[in-house]
């Protein structure tokens, strides 16, 4: 999808905030659009540029028995969808976890 400028195609309704989206290449064909990156990847790296640092993303499972503990006052209870690093959590008071309903028989993980 394109929009002309300056039509924003996001809009925060909850703040007011918009985005404005600018295509490399001009087009919105994604094939396009990756072969138009690579090519100013590829001028930048010949510019001595050094290279931007990969983006992360969750993993699909976390093996818990692999993530630190963390202490009686801050358990570690997950990944941080932000960081990437351990979820800790105030262990004080009383804690409602909430989620999707999980089918019964064995745990998936």
């Amino acid at each position: 999808m394109s929009s002309p400028p300056p039509r924003p195609r996001a809009a925060d309704s909850w703040t007011g905030s918009k985005c404005r989206l600018a295509v490399l290449g001009g087009n919105s064909n994604l094939a396009l659009q990756a072969r138009e990156v690579h090519k100013l990847r590829e001028a930048m790296l010949r510019q001595g540029l050094d290279t931007a640092p990969g983006i992360e993303r969750l993993p699909e499972q976390v093996d818990l028995d692999l993530l630190p503990a963390g202490s009686q006052d801050l358990p570690v209870i997950g990944v941080d969808d932000e960081s990437l690093q351990p979820a800790e959590i105030m262990a004080r008071g009383p804690l409602l976890l909430a989620g999707p309903r999980v089918p019964a028989g064995p745990w998936p993980w």
